[in-house]
C-alpha cells in the first residue's frame, strides 16, 4: 500500500484506517479478545515509512474512494461506521473519499465526526444536512454539533485545561525573556514618550520622570489593576527601606567595578615597565615599532579605566535620581509584569479578528514574539503600529486553520522580513539589547521548521514515486 497525502497528519489518518481494517475478515465476526484494541488514532505509534504490502495507491482526495466492503470491515471495529453505508446505497450513490472515512473512523467526538460528514457533503456538492439525515436520521444540531450536557461540559473542561497549561508555559517563557530584555529598576525612568518602572512597565504618558506628580504610584496601581484591598501588601516596605536596599545594590556594583579598575591599573603598570624596557633598544626602527605598540595599549587601558570611573559616577547619579523620584518593591514590579502578560495573552487569544482561536496552535516562537512585542510596543501593536505585520499573522493563522504548509511558510517569511527589513525604527529602538534582532530570529526559526517539515513530506512523496517508477 502506498499513501500519497497532502500532509503528515492526513497520511497517518489514512494509514491507521487501512491498517486497522486490513485485520478484519468480513466473513468472520470480531473475536471477543480483540475488543477494545482499536481505539483512537495514536500517530506516535505509527511508522511514517510505508511498506508495500499490495499494489493500491491511496490518496487523500476523491482519487481514492472507499467501497462497501471497506465500510463493513470498519464497522466491525467501530459500529458507528455502519452509519456511512446508507450513503453508498442511495439511488445515485454518494462518493466517500478514503480520507473522509478515515476522519470519521478516528474521530473521538461528535464534532470531529461532523467534520468528516461535512467533507463528504463538500465532495458531493450537497448540503451537509442531507448527509446527516441519511446517516443517522437526526438533525445536525442534536446529532453532531451538540453533545449531551455532560459530554459537552467534559469537553469544555478538557479544552480549558489545555489552554491553561499552554498559557502558563507561555507566561513563564515571556516573563524570563522580558526580564532579560528590560532589566530591573525600582524607580521611575524615562521610556519613549513617558515613564516606566520595574521590569519595563509603562504607566504614564507624555511626562518627564522628574515631573511626576506625588501620587504617581496610583497611576501604576491603576495600570496594573491593583485594587485598593491589594495595595497594602505592596506597601509593607517604606521608602527608607527601599532606598537602603537600592543603595546596597549600587554599592555592590561599585565594588565589582573597583575590582576591574584594579586589574586595569595592574596591566597599565606592567605595560609602563615594558615600555621603559623597549625605549632602551638601540635599533631606532625596532624601538619605534615596539614602543608605539605598547603606548597604544597603554592608551586603550587608560580609556577603559576612564570608562569604568564614569560608570561609578553614573551609579552615584542613579542613586540620587532614584532617591528623588521614589521606589516600588520588587514584589509589585513582578506583579505588574505578571498581570500585563496575562492580560496580553488573554487579549490575543480571544482576538477573533486576527487569531480566530488558533493562538495556542501557533509555533511557540511566534507566540513568544507576539507577547514580547505586545509588552514592548503596546497591547494593540498589531492594529496600531504594525498593520502589515498583522496581515501576515492573519495569513499564518489561515495556514493553520486550513492545514496549508505552503501558506504557512510564506506568511512566516513575510513576518520576519517585515520586522527585519521594513521596520528599521523598531530595530533602532531595540539595538542596545538586540531585542528586535532576537525576535526576528525566532520568527526565522519558526519559518525554517515549517519549511523543513514540508521538505520531509515532499521527500517521502519523492521516495514513493522512486519506488513506483524505478
Amino acid at each position: 500500500m502506498i499513501i500519497i497525502a497532502e500532509n503528515k497528519h492526513n497520511h497517518y489518518l489514512l494509514k491507521n484506517f487501512y491498517k486497522e481494517i486490513s485485520k478484519v475478515d468480513i466473513n468472520e465476526s470480531l473475536r471477543k479478545d480483540q475488543a477494545g484494541e482499536h481505539t483512537a488514532l495514536d500517530i506516535s505509534a505509527l511508522d511514517f515509512n510505508d511498506a508495500i504490502i499490495d499494489n493500491p495507491i491511496i490518496t487523500d482526495n476523491l482519487g481514492t474512494e472507499v467501497d462497501k466492503e471497506d465500510l463493513i470491515k470498519a464497522s466491525q471495529l467501530k459500529p458507528k461506521m455502519k452509519n456511512l453505508l446508507p450513503l453508498l446505497n442511495l439511488k445515485k450513490g454518494l462518493k466517500i473519499s478514503a480520507l473522509s472515512a478515515a476522519l470519521f473512523f478516528s474521530g473521538d467526538t461528535p464534532d470531529e465526526e461532523f467534520k468528516a460528514l461535512r467533507q463528504i457533503a463538500n465532495d458531493n456538492n450537497i448540503e451537509v444536512q442531507q448527509v446527516i439525515k441519511v446517516t443517522n436520521n437526526k438533525p445536525k444540531e442534536t446529532a453532531y454539533s451538540a453533545t449531551s450536557n455532560v459530554s459537552k461540559e467534559n469537553q469544555k473542561t478538557k479544552m480549558k485545561n489545555v489552554s491553561l497549561s499552554e498559557k502558563s508555559k507561555l507566561l513563564a517563557r515571556s516573563k524570563t525573556r522580558i526580564k532579560n530584555f528590560e532589566g530591573f529598576k525600582p524607580y521611575p525612568y524615562k521610556d519613549r514618550d513617558g515613564v516606566s518602572i520595574g521590569y519595563g512597565t509603562f504607566f504614564i504618558d507624555n511626562i518627564e520622570p522628574d515631573n511626576l506628580p506625588e501620587n504617581w504610584i496610583d497611576n501604576l496601581y491603576k495600570k496594573c489593576n491593583i485594587s485598593d484591598s491589594e495595595k497594602s501588601q505592596y506597601e509593607q516596605e517604606n521608602q527608607k527601606e527601599l532606598l537602603k536596599n537600592f543603595s546596597e545594590t549600587i554599592k555592590a556594583k561599585k565594588i565589582k567595578i573597583d575590582k576591574v579598575i584594579l586589574r586595569v591599573n595592574n596591566k597599565i603598570k606592567l605595560k609602563n615597565a615594558e615600555l621603559k624596557k623597549w625605549k632602551k633598544i638601540k635599533d631606532t626602527k625596532k624601538r619605534k615599532r615596539y614602543t608605539d605598540t605598547v603606548e597604544a595599549e597603554i592608551e586603550r587601558l587608560g580609556e577603559r579605566k576612564d570608562s569604568l570611573e564614569n560608570q561609578k559616577n553614573d551609579l552615584d547619579l542613579e542613586k540620587e535620581t532614584a532617591k528623588s523620584r521614589g521606589f516600588i518593591s520588587a514584589e509589585l514590579a513582578e506583579e505588574c509584569l505578571n498581570r500585563y502578560i496575562n492580560q496580553s495573552i488573554d487579549y490575543h487569544n480571544t482576538n477573533s479578528d486576527v487569531f480566530n482561536k488558533y493562538f495556542f496552535q501557533m509555533d511557540k516562537d511566534v507566540q513568544d514574539v507576539i507577547i514580547d512585542m505586545s509588552y514592548n510596543v503596546g497591547m494593540y501593536f498589531l492594529e496600531e503600529e504594525f498593520p502589515n505585520f498583522q496581515g501576515f499573522v492573519k495569513e499564518y493563522i489561515n495556514s493553520i486553520a486550513n492545514n496549508n504548509d505552503q501558506l504557512g511558510i510564506q506568511s512566516l517569511k513575510n513576518m520576519f522580513e517585515e520586522i527585519k527589513n521594513r521596520s528599521p525604527e523598531y530595530h533602532a529602538q531595540q539595538s542596545s539589547n538586540k531585542r528586535a534582532e532576537k525576535n526576528t530570529n525566532l520568527l526565522k526559526s519558526a519559518h525554517e521548521r515549517t519549511k523543513n517539515n514540508l521538505k520531509e513530506n515532499l521527500y517521502s512523496l519523492k521516495s514513493v514515486y522512486n519506488i513506483l517508477y524505478s
